[in-house]
């Protein structure tokens, strides 16, 4: 079996080196044996998904508004409220796992039923399912939980929620500041390990996230279904944490590629190299926090080289995945 060789991606930036598709070893340099040619990079990561509505995609509405779509008793919840089972959650890991990612945080509708069902699915994705209460009254469904924003879930349901969570080590992540802007300060004092969206979010805010140690997620794709756009730039120049994710399945592939294409058109300051880390490693500072889940990277995704600059190979839409290796 002949072995991959060509640049490497890893968080220092790209290095000639070559991989073993049998045994996963990497190594440092020009292969010593016969070897194909590719752009070797880690298993993506989606750090934000809602996979449950993936099967909707080619139902939903395109006339209707985030609130309606989304909301507590929106277009969505009517949707997954006639779904059995977890045929729609199967299509969504089964799309990721086409495209090379390695690991997902999903946002799990459906209190205890909703998380259990990402066990009934095989897939050598890592994914780290973030509960909610099914229902007003209901416990989380485990200790990580990931909720709408904290207006939608209500204050004092919210702090019972997260307090619960922290006190057994668990995640607790929130949208927040999506289609408009969100008071910060109550938010804060949950000591949430990540926020999603943060597209109507101020620079104070962003400034106070930084300071607080807490990691952001940005969806460009599905934000500008609704004409938002996240401070990418600001954040990045903060040295916020972030990470990318792809959100509903139903509005987005999920696949990161597409999602890393997309951000490379809208946000054409930001460098290159800083994006795919983004893809490959983003979140890392956050996620390396999960006391109770070991990450660990799964796979690799081999691209075709286009011309002489390796980050080519997953930002050009002509270049394709060659293999992806479990």
């Amino acid at each position: 079996m002949k072995v991959w060789g060509g640049w490497v991606f890893t968080r220092e930036g790209f290095v000639e080196g070559w991989l073993n598709p049998l045994t996963k070893e990497i190594g440092l340099g020009r292969p010593t044996e016969p070897a194909k040619r590719g752009v070797i990079f880690p298993a993506f990561r989606n750090c934000h998904t809602h996979l449950g509505d993936t099967d909707a995609r080619d139902e939903v509405p395109d006339d209707l508004s985030l609130e309606e779509l989304v909301g507590v008793d929106g277009w969505k919840q009517k949707w997954l409220s006639n779904q059995k089972g977890s045929l729609s959650l199967e299509s969504g890991i089964r799309e990721a796992e086409k495209f090379g990612t390695g690991l997902i945080i999903d946002f799990r509708e459906g209190g205890i039923e909703g998380l259990s069902l990402l066990n009934e699915i095989d897939t050598p994705i890592q994914i780290v399912g973030l509960g909610r209460p099914g229902h007003e009254g209901e416990n989380a469904p485990s200790e990580n939980i990931g909720l709408s924003s904290y207006v939608d879930v209500g204050e004092g349901i919210v702090e019972a929620v997260a307090s619960k969570a922290k006190n057994e080590n668990g995640i607790v992540a929130l949208h927040h500041s999506e289609k408009k802007r969100e008071e910060l300060s109550p938010v804060l004092k949950l000591d949430p390990d990540f926020l999603v969206h943060l597209c109507e979010a101020d620079d104070d805010d962003l400034i106070k996230i930084k300071s607080e140690g807490v990691g952001v997620v940005v969806c460009p794709r599905s934000n500008s279904r609704f004409g938002l756009r996240a401070p990418l730039e600001r954040m990045l120049e903060l040295e916020i944490d972030v990470g990318i994710g792809t959100d509903n399945g139903m509005f987005c592939s999920l696949n990161i590629i597409d999602e890393l294409r997309f951000i490379a058109q809208e946000f054409s300051s930001i460098a290159p190299l800083d994006l795919i880390k983004l893809a490959c490693f983003g979140l890392d500072k956050t996620i390396d926090k999960f006391s109770k889940i070991k990450i660990e990277n799964k796979g690799y995704v081999i691209m075709e080289e286009r011309g002489e600059n390796p980050e080519m190979a997953v930002l050009d839409s002509k270049s394709e995945i060659l293999e992806v290796i479990w």
